[in-house]
């Protein structure tokens, strides 16, 4: 499960993060939920403007899986959808030090 925050240092080319998400685009298309393509609308047009916003959610929805999220997957999202771990914590573990 792609979230917003990771998108968002994507777009930012944020160390390491934006690496993580490279990868990961790499390799699959990842599930993303709506309501974090919706914050990531929102952050993009008002930090950069609509042309930015709309140019940034269509090229999103061309590499990742957008779907709702369900309550299942919403209480499975800590831990990654089909038992693997979200890229949330995968980039929090790796760019912890110790």
């Amino acid at each position: 499960m792609l979230e917003s925050w990771a998108v968002l240092r994507h777009l930012e080319n944020a160390v390491p993060t934006a690496g993580f998400v490279t990868d990961l685009l790499d390799r699959e298309r990842p599930l993303m939920s709506w309501i974090d393509l919706g914050e990531v609308h929102y952050i993009v047009r008002r930090a950069h403007g609509e042309d930015a916003k709309i140019e940034t959610v269509r090229d999103l929805r061309g590499i990742v899986d957008v779907r709702n999220r369900t309550p299942r997957a919403g209480r499975r999202g800590a831990r990654g959808l089909g038992g693997g771990t979200s890229l949330c914590r995968t980039a929090t573990a790796k760019s912890s030090p110790g």
